[in-house]
């Protein structure tokens, strides 16, 4: 590398946290599962909170930036990038209303 190329302070992405999102999220539903299914008793808030996280981790464990798009390391993003961050975190959202109506109809 010469002296005169210049270095872009451009973040490196990386699927370690998304994944390790991904992975809590994952364990903190199926706590909740375990909880609904001994005690009849759904939060539903938890339910899609959880769910709306993990669709954005699930973004961003196929696609780092995905997962970084929607918050502060993303603003040198493109606008098609935050969309598509939005569309997974409905996907998680849709996954939420999914589980409340058909899986947790008690």
């Amino acid at each position: 590398m010469s002296t005169n190329t210049p270095v872009l302070n451009t973040p490196r992405y990386s699927r370690l946290i998304p994944g390790a999102t991904l992975g809590v999220m994952l364990v903190l539903l199926a706590l909740h599962h375990w909880y609904a299914v001994t005690y009849k008793s759904v939060y539903s808030v938890v339910v899609l909170l959880l769910t709306l996280i993990a669709g954005f981790a699930a973004g961003g464990t196929v696609y780092p930036p995905l997962f970084y798009a929607a918050g502060a390391y993303g603003r040198h993003l493109p606008a098609y990038m935050k969309v598509i961050s939005g569309l997974c975190a409905a996907c998680g959202l849709a996954t939420g209303f999914y589980l409340l109506f058909v899986i947790y109809s008690f």
